[in-house]
């Protein structure tokens, strides 16, 4: 006899929202924060074999006029909406009104998220090592001496964005005049407040967190690195064309073991801290055996190329189980566990 065991589907209905796009070219575009057709397919099938059922909606308006028919389902937003700073926290403020039940953290964890200025100061009190910065404000007249408090290198990025959104190679500055012309641009095409940030070397690393205050699945410390240069991030940026059209090539490597434990339950208290999250990374630099804090990742990349399935597969285990336990993270969140 042959005896084949299958995993059981959680038995729950999963809406999934994600706005699809069919390529991404402009590095400097909100698309960078959409979902392409390849990403999708991929999420949409490890739902559709881990769920009970997967009901898909493309845009805000659309599940706001369905969402009567969602009262006792589970919303699992990728969305990556349009110009407006409060585009990542939309999903789960409507999730609340309706009070239907969301994976990932409400909308104010998710916006003291995506505004860099606000996480840096929770990373600070939270007693994560972070770059000195500068906010200057839209429409505010820059001078150089805003700048004497920080050393070149510096890094030139909007405040309110994810994705690697304004950042490119003309980010990495090395002195004032490349600073305020990059300030210039970013400040023409965003139309809000920029952050300068002192560029730190060493290794590019990601903590990869899946789970809640009861389980963790996943933690996980990753070093993104180039595959031709072992230094290569030490004086280079990790930009949205690396990231998302392949510009050098990169591979994942979990140094957790190597890493000192102050700084592993330094990253587990911060992730603690937020009290829903379900899964997120945490991004940073590890220089001389310190960690730098650069943002809280709570929309994360769950592609078939992430850190987590790395990690997952490193593991002994598949995407569809990296899916299935962050759906049981949120469930075990409202206590249906």
């Amino acid at each position: 006899y042959v005896i084949i065991l299958t995993r059981s589907m959680i038995d729950i209905n999963v809406v999934l929202i994600a706005d699809r796009i069919e390529k991404k070219e402009n590095m400097d575009s909100y698309d960078l924060e959409k979902i392409s057709d390849e990403y999708f397919k991929q999420i949409h099938g490890a739902l559709e074999r881990v769920c009970k059922n997967v009901i898909h909606y493309n845009s805000l308006v659309d599940f706001i006029d369905n969402i009567e028919k969602h009262k006792h389902d589970l919303v699992f937003s990728i969305y990556g909406g349009e110009k407006s700073r409060n585009r990542l926290a939309l999903v789960p403020a409507i999730c609340e009104a309706y009070d239907i039940k969301f994976i990932g953290p409400d909308a104010y964890d998710r916006i003291i998220c995506q505004d860099k200025d606000i996480s840096k100061e929770l990373a600070k009190k939270l007693k994560l090592k972070t770059p000195k910065s500068i906010t200057v404000l839209p429409n505010e007249k820059i001078t150089n001496h805003i700048f004497n408090n920080l050393n070149f290198p510096v890094v030139v990025k909007p405040l309110y964005e994810g994705s690697s959104i304004g950042i490119n190679e003309h980010s990495f500055c090395k002195d004032i005049t490349s600073t305020l012309k990059r300030l210039n641009e970013l400040q023409h095409q965003h139309k809000q407040a920029i952050l300068v940030e002192e560029f730190i070397s060493g290794k590019e690393i990601v903590t990869c967190f899946v789970g809640n205050q009861n389980t963790l699945n996943c933690m996980e410390i990753v070093e993104v690195c180039n595959e031709d240069d072992d230094n290569y991030f030490n004086n280079h940026l990790y930009t949205g064309s690396i990231k998302h059209n392949n510009e050098i090539k990169t591979f994942h490597k979990i140094i957790t073991n190597n890493v000192d434990t102050k700084i592993v339950a330094q990253l587990k208290y911060a992730f603690h801290h937020f009290n829903k999250m379900d899964y997120m990374r945490i991004d940073g630099k590890l220089f001389n055996n310190e960690f730098y804090f650069i943002e809280f990742t709570p929309d994360a990349s769950l592609s078939s190329h992430c850190s987590f399935k790395d990690i997952y597969e490193s593991q002994g285990k598949n995407y569809d189980q990296l899916i299935e336990d962050i759906i049981k993270a949120a469930l075990d969140d409202y206590g249906l566990l």
